[in-house]
C-alpha cells in the first residue's frame, strides 16, 4: 500500500518554447509578483522582454504586494534620491515558489527572491501605474 499524505516537493520543469525559458509546470495557481525598477533596468527589460540580473547577487527580489513595491521605491528616491521607478509585474506558478524563496524585506514587505535559473521563465509587463503606499 502506497502512503499517499506524505508531503511531496513538487515537481517543476522549466522548457524552452521558441528560445526562451518557461515553465511546464501543472500549475493552477499563478502568483502576482511586483518589481519597481530603475530606468536602466526598464531599458533591459524592454530590450530583451525578459528580466536580466546583472549583478552578483544569485537572484532577484520581488514584492508580494503593489504597496510593498511603491513604499519601496518612495524610500529609494527619498533617501539616496534615485530617479523615479517603473512598475513591471510578472506571474510565477505558486508551486515553484520554496520557502528559502520567500523573505521579508524594507520593514515587514512580504518578498520572493526568484533565482537567476527561474528569471528567464517570467514575462515582464510594464505596469503604467504605481501604488500609493
Amino acid at each position: 500500500m502506497t502512503d499517499v499524505s506524505a508531503s511531496q516537493e513538487p515537481e517543476v520543469t522549466i522548457v524552452s518554447v521558441q528560445g526562451r525559458w518557461v515553465s511546464a509546470t501543472s500549475s493552477e495557481h499563478m502568483l502576482t509578483l511586483y518589481r519597481a525598477v530603475q530606468p536602466d533596468e526598464l531599458a533591459d527589460i524592454q530590450r530583451t522582454r525578459q528580466f536580466v540580473n546583472r549583478g552578483s547577487a544569485e537572484g532577484k527580489y520581488f514584492s508580494l504586494t503593489g504597496e510593498g513595491t511603491s513604499a519601496y521605491a518612495k524610500q529609494a528616491v527619498q533617501a539616496f534620491g534615485d530617479p523615479a521607478y517603473t512598475l513591471v509585474t510578472t506571474q510565477i506558478p505558486e508551486d515553484i515558489i520554496t520557502p528559502a524563496m520567500r523573505a521579508t524585506v524594507d520593514r515587514g514587505v512580504p518578498a520572493v527572491i526568484v533565482p537567476d535559473h527561474i528569471l528567464p521563465s517570467l514575462i515582464p509587463k510594464i505596469e503604467n501605474l504605481m501604488f500609493i503606499p
